[in-house]
């Protein structure tokens, strides 16, 4: 089953990318938007009372990303997953073999919207999330990335996951970012419908073509 070859929770995605952009941060539909640094955009997600939205997290994720700033992506993870990927960043190895989040040239979110549970829970460990976290939110994300070289990880061009954000010690902290079941939510009529959407869609049919319908 695909849902078997998909990496749907965060440490065994950081485990199997790791042990295994200049843009800033913005809807590429709002552009108009003025640029932050990543670390500003994370403190900013944490500390504006009132006006914090579980997706600035998220944009600041990849806008740390971007700019390679490790310190800060790592930040935006629970705690569970940071010490995984801080031995990871840390391997001069890694880096210099192009491997998982270091084969990204540039990265920047192109559509990005919250999920209702009933659309998610047969692809991410939301109820999980939930007895765990409490408040949990479910975002499908398209990021638009540059890469060094395309691998079944990631492609140049416009690729999707869900993203999971939690509530951990009083602050929106991210606990899984998987593979986004294209194939379900585009025919199903639950995705995006965009153009970027659809090229996706045909990659993943490339790299399973039993599953063309």
């Amino acid at each position: 089953m695909r849902r078997n070859l998909v990496f749907r929770i965060a440490l065994a995605w950081i485990i199997l990318f790791a042990l295994t952009a200049c843009h800033p941060i913005a809807d590429k539909r709002n552009a108009a938007e003025a640029p932050e640094t990543a670390a500003g955009s994370l403190q900013e997600a944490e500390n504006a009372e009132g006006a914090s939205r579980p997706e600035d997290l998220i944009k600041a994720l990849v806008q740390a990303t971007d700019e390679q700033d490790w310190d800060t992506y790592i930040e935006c993870w629970v705690t569970d997953a940071q010490e995984d990927f801080r031995g990871f960043v840390s391997n001069p190895a890694n880096r210099e073999a192009h491997r998982g989040i270091f084969d990204i040239l540039s990265a920047s979110i192109y559509e990005i919207k919250e999920m209702d549970v009933s659309e998610v829970e047969d692809f991410i460990s939301v109820h999980r999330y939930q007895e765990e976290y409490g408040e949990t939110h479910i975002f499908y994300c398209g990021i638009d990335y540059s890469v060094f070289e395309e691998t079944k990880y990631f492609f140049n061009g416009v690729n999707y996951y869900l993203i999971a954000v939690v509530a951990e010690d009083g602050n929106d902290r991210i606990a899984e970012m998987s593979d986004a079941p294209v194939e379900v939510f585009r025919p199903k009529g639950i995705g995006f419908n965009s153009d970027a959407e659809g090229i996706a869609l045909e990659k993943f049919y490339e790299r399973y073509p039993e599953m063309r319908p």
